[in-house]
């Protein structure tokens, strides 16, 4: 078919062009009249944008087209502001539309987490560089001082723990320091209707014997996935600390049998018999045996409460040639490794004394690889799960621990120590704000 003459069609404040490569848009005749068409146009950000403009119906009628049909017709925004063309009935038709100021007036709002408002204009930033941020005194990088001496150890004798497990109530005693009390005001009502109540699950503190420092404490919540995420962070404990778990409520919401009986592998004889609302605490040296276990049970369910569980016991003295790890080399960043195992837990192969993970680790990228690409991580205060995503990254092939930086949110002594055992660049954030607000920053 041969190209015929190119009409316009006059869309204030700009002219719009039509045309395609089979079919085009002819002149139009004196007998045609103006038809009103509304598009609805779909921007990246997944906001719409409607535009109406006129033009000749003997224009549609050379498509076979109506109003209804170009009204209903697919409609995108590039990236740049502009559309390129129409999908109407299989038909691409090319469309120019200039949207750029349009799009600037465009507001944005959303709510945030303190159920209030916050509204953006598009308009407001246009041309924004890194240099409009160079003056802000609230981006200024934080300076610490680490400190990596090692606590001295304890004097080498026994130690007491305590733990009462309850419907309304759980704590964790260690000689005199409190690791954990856990208190619900009111009364737990029993009877066809299960109420959910905050905290409910399972509280994990762990205890390093050498220097009776706590070293790691974490919240189960009964919901999906717990289970799995406690056995991860239980098989990520050192060899040898003391690690004791108190119930409150119920734990047995999310407990799958896979679980109970990796858990009974570890030396528990009641994970296999929780029922719900059962009162459950266990205390353990990691890689050894049970120290002590209770389990009260409640007989009739969702009809009973049972009466709390007090568990008391006393941990024997250890011997100080466990302490660390003897085939682990001496100097530079294994002197670092020993004092941030000895302080903190549940970093699994990190600490290993058998088979620790390389943090020097060279994975060789292919010959026919010829870029190094630069990888930003963004982290806060979840130092085990950096700790799984830098080990995830650095067994890639092709890694380039030089191309790392680390960016991480506000002053975390723990997180900032793992960066340096790899040997990754770093800058620590001033933190502003709270919540969604401070992500954002």
């Amino acid at each position: 078919m041969s190209r015929a003459r190119l009409s316009f069609l006059h869309i204030a404040p700009t002219l719009v062009a039509l045309w395609a490569a089979t079919v085009t848009w002819s002149s139009v005749g004196a007998d045609g009249h103006d038809v009103l068409i509304n598009l609805t146009i779909s921007t990246p950000g997944d906001v719409n944008i409607y535009k109406s403009f006129q033009t000749n119906e003997e224009n549609l009628k050379r498509f076979n087209l109506t109003a209804e049909d170009m009204s209903e017709g697919n409609v995108h925004l590039n990236s740049h502001g502009e559309v390129d063309e129409i999908e109407v009935k299989g038909m691409k038709i090319p469309l120019h539309l200039d949207l750029r100021k349009e799009i600037e007036g465009l507001t944005y709002s959303y709510l945030t987490v303190d159920k209030k408002t916050w509204s953006v204009r598009v308009g407001d930033f246009n041309n924004v560089t890194l240099d409009d941020f160079k003056d802000d005194p609230n981006l200024v990088p934080e300076n610490m001082t680490l400190d990596w001496s090692l606590i001295p150890a304890y004097t080498p004798n026994p130690a007491n723990i305590s733990l009462k497990s309850g419907v309304m109530e759980a704590s964790i005693h260690f000689n005199n320091d409190t690791l954990l009390f856990e208190y619900l005001e009111g009364e737990v009502k029993v009877g066809k209707w299960v109420p959910i109540l905050p905290y409910t699950g399972l509280f994990l503190r762990v205890i390093n014997p050498h220097t009776r420092q706590l070293t790691f404490s974490k919240y189960f919540s009964t919901d999906y996935f717990m289970d799995k995420e406690f056995l991860e962070n239980i098989r990520n404990l050192k060899k040898g600390r003391i690690a004791i778990v108190a119930s409150f409520y119920d734990v047995t919401g999310h407990f799958e049998t896979p679980v109970r009986d990796a858990l009974e592998e570890c030396g528990s004889f009641a994970a296999q018999h929780l029922r719900f609302r059962d009162l459950w605490a266990w205390v353990w040296q990691v890689g050894g045996a049970t120290l002590a276990e209770g389990l009260v049970t409640n007989q009739n369910g969702i009809e009973t409460i049972p009466p709390p569980l007090y568990l008391s016991l006393q941990i024997p003295a250890v011997n100080a040639s466990e302490r660390f790890c003897e085939d682990w080399p001496t100097g530079g960043t294994w002197e670092k490794r020993k004092q941030f195992c000895d302080t903190y837990d549940g970093y699994g192969d990190l600490c290993s004394c058998d088979n620790p993970f390389p943090t020097t680790a060279d994975n060789p990228k292919m010959d026919t690889w010829r870029e190094d690409i630069g990888i930003l991580l963004v982290t806060g205060n979840r130092p085990q799960y950096l700790y799984r995503l830098l080990r995830q990254v650095l067994l890639q092939p092709g890694v380039n621990k030089t191309q790392i930086f680390v960016s991480i949110d506000g002053f975390h002594e723990e997180p900032v120590k793992l960066v340096e055992i790899f040997e990754l660049k770093y800058l620590i954030h001033h933190p502003v704000g709270v919540g969604s607000p401070r992500i954002s920053r």
